[in-house]
């Protein structure tokens, strides 16, 4: 289990260095393009590049933030719930993640080969590249919930079944952005 979680947080900082270095060049790009455009010029390529770096930089943000489980939790009905409760509403709703990704990923792929074939607009690169930062996100989202369960289960197991909130801080593979 630590080497799973040593390869997780290897994989998060990766992907949290794509995320940074994407946004801040389409930061560069958006940029570039107003300036020439106030000089009377134009970019025409640095939209479509704009957009698929922020693809990149919004899905693997999004799966870094559900790595170190920085996202908004609703825990109000949540908390009031037994322990037991508790933990089997949490396994169940890491499933669904699993499960939701892992739909995601199927339909990514089963479109594969028809969105390499055809290409963007402007550019000419293949319509799979605006689709790549989904599936790489599904794949890491599944891997950290497995992670989690077996994190929770394996706690539960222990006979520590005190505020889950707590359980999934201390078993996060990285829980503060300083940890990287």
């Amino acid at each position: 289990m630590p080497l799973f979680g040593k390869i997780l947080r290897i994989l998060g900082r990766i992907e949290l260095s794509i995320a940074f270095v994407t946004f801040c060049a389409a930061m560069l790009l958006v940029i570039a393009q107003v300036g020439v455009r106030q000089i009377g010029g134009s970019l025409w390529w640095a939209q479509e590049w704009a957009q698929l770096l922020v693809m990149y930089a919004y899905f693997l943000g999004i799966s870094h933030l559900y790595q170190v489980r920085q996202m908004i939790v609703v825990e109000f009905c949540f908390s009031r719930l037994p322990r037991g409760w508790q933990v089997v509403f949490y396994v169940i709703s890491q499933l669904a993640v699993v499960i939701f990704c892992a739909i995601t990923l199927y339909s990514a792929l089963r479109n594969m080969p028809m969105e390499l074939r055809f290409p963007s607009f402007v550019i000419q690169v293949p319509r799979f590249y605006w689709t790549l930062p989904l599936m790489v996100a599904s794949v890491s989202m599944i891997f950290s919930s497995l992670y989690f369960i077996i994190a929770v289960i394996q706690r539960v197991q222990k006979g520590d079944i005190s505020n889950i909130s707590n359980i999934e801080l201390s078993t996060a593979f990285a829980s503060t952005n300083q940890e990287y």
